[in-house]
C-alpha cells in the first residue's frame, strides 16, 4: 500500500506541474485582460462621460477607516490568485477565465458608457487621510462602473469557497466589506457596486456550469 500511495503522489505531482507551466501562460494573458480598466483610465476617449450619482450616494459619509477594508483588496485578490494557482492549479482555469472575462466586460463598458464619479476633498491630517489621497492619485476618477474592486472580490471569493466551502462565510465576509469599503472611501457610487457584483455573479456561475458541464462530458467519454 506504501508504494502505491507513493506513487499516486508522483502521479499527481507531475501533473499538477504540468498544469503549473501551462496556467502560467493563462496568468500573464489574464492579467492583462483582467486589468483592462487601468489602461482605459489612461486614455482620453471622446463622448459624454455620465455620472450616476444618486441621493443615496448623497448621504453616505466618507469614513477613513474604511481605506484600510479598501486596500486590503489587494492582498485578497492576488494572494488568493497566486494560492487558486498552487493549490488548485487543476482547476485554475475557470478562475483565471472568470478574472478575464470580468476585466474585458468591465473595459469594454468603460469604453462605450464612460462615467465619472469624483472624489472626496480630504485633509492631509493623518496616515489614514494620507492613505486615502495616495489612492486617489492612482488614477482618474473615470471608468468607475462597474466596480472592479467588487467584481474580482466576489470571484476570488467564490473561487475561493469551492476549494474551502466550510470558510465561505469568510470569504463572502471579505468580499462584503471590501465592497462597502469602495463606497465610504468614495470611489464608488451605489450603482458601480451593484452592477460589479451582479458581474461577478453571472460570469462566475456561467463559467463554474460551463466548466463542470465540460469536465462531465470528458468523464462520460472516458466509461465509453
Amino acid at each position: 500500500m506504501r508504494i502505491t500511495e507513493k506513487l499516486d503522489k508522483l502521479v499527481v505531482r507531475g501533473a499538477n506541474f504540468k498544469y503549473w507551466k501551462e496556467n502560467t501562460a493563462l496568468c500573464l494573458v489574464t492579467m492583462v485582460f483582467s486589468s483592462l480598466m487601468v489602461i482605459i483610465n489612461k486614455l482620453h476617449l471622446p463622448g459624454e462621460i455620465h455620472r450616476l450619482e444618486t441621493r443615496w450616494d448623497l448621504a453616505i459619509p466618507i469614513i477613513l477607516p474604511f481605506v484600510l477594508a479598501y486596500i486590503f483588496y489587494f492582498p485578497f485578490v492576488y494572494l488568493g490568485w497566486a494560492f487558486i494557482f498552487a493549490r488548485w492549479p487543476k482547476n485554475f482555469r475557470p478562475y483565471a477565465i472568470a478574472m478575464m472575462t470580468i476585466g474585458l466586460i468591465t473595459g469594454i463598458i468603460n469604453v462605450i458608457y464612460p462615467t465619472y464619479a469624483p472624489r472626496a476633498v480630504v485633509d492631509n491630517t493623518d496616515v489614514l487621510a494620507r492613505m486615502l489621497i495616495w489612492l486617489y492619485n492612482l488614477n482618474r476618477p473615470l471608468t468607475a462602473l462597474p466596480s472592479l474592486h467588487v467584481a474580482h472580490s466576489l470571484c476570488t471569493g467564490y473561487f475561493l469557497s469551492k476549494i474551502y466551502p466550510k470558510w465561505t462565510g469568510l470569504w463572502m465576509s471579505i468580499v462584503v466589506l471590501i465592497s462597502i469599503s469602495t463606497l465610504f472611501v468614495k470611489h464608488h457610487y451605489i450603482a458601480d457596486v451593484v452592477i460589479g457584483a451582479l458581474l461577478g455573479a453571472i460570469v462566475c456561475l456561467a463559467i463554474d456550469i460551463i466548466w463542470e458541464g465540460r469536465s462531465t462530458s470528458r468523464s462520460l467519454l472516458k466509461e465509453y
